[in-house]
C-alpha cells in the first residue's frame, strides 16, 4: 500500500522536500519546519496540506491541486487570489471556507480612522461603514 499521508511537523531542520516529488501523497503536514520551497510538490494531487510556521512564500505549486484543507500563514495580498481560485477548498485554517472568507472580508473592511475635522465625519465612506456596523 503506497504512502498517502505524511506528517513532518515540528522539524525546523527540514528544509529540502525534493525527495517527496512524485509521491502519491494526499495529505502533507510541513508545519513548523524550515521548508522554503514547495516546488517539489508541483503536480501532486494533495487534498490536505499544512504549511503554517514555515518559510514558504511562493504558493504557486499549490494552485492546481485539488486541495480540500489548508493551514497556512494567510497573507491577504499574497494569498487571496490563488486561494479563491481553488474551488475544492472546504477548510482554511481550521474554519469552513465560507466562514474564513467572511472573516477576511470583515477584517479588510476595518473601520475608518477619525478625521481631524469633526465635520469630515459626514462622508459617503463613513455612512457606508456605519450602515454595515449597525447591521
Amino acid at each position: 500500500m503506497p504512502l498517502k499521508k505524511l506528517a513532518l511537523r515540528t522539524n525546523i531542520g527540514l528544509t529540502d522536500i525534493s525527495r517527496l516529488a512524485g509521491l502519491p501523497l494526499t495529505s502533507l503536514d510541513l508545519m513548523q519546519t524550515g521548508v522554503e520551497s514547495l516546488e517539489p510538490l508541483r503536480g501532486m494531487r494533495l487534498t490536505t496540506i499544512a504549511i503554517s510556521d514555515t518559510k514558504v512564500s511562493d504558493m504557486s505549486p499549490l494552485k492546481a491541486m485539488p486541495l480540500k484543507v489548508i493551514e497556512l500563514d494567510f497573507d491577504a495580498a499574497r494569498d487571496t487570489a490563488w486561494l479563491r481560485s481553488i474551488k475544492t477548498l472546504e477548510t482554511i485554517n481550521d474554519k469552513p471556507a465560507a466562514q474564513f472568507w467572511k472573516e477576511v472580508a470583515a477584517m479588510s473592511a476595518g473601520s475608518p480612522k477619525p478625521p481631524a475635522d469633526k465635520d469630515a465625519w459626514d462622508t459617503p465612506e463613513f455612512r457606508k461603514w456605519l450602515a454595515e456596523v449597525k447591521d
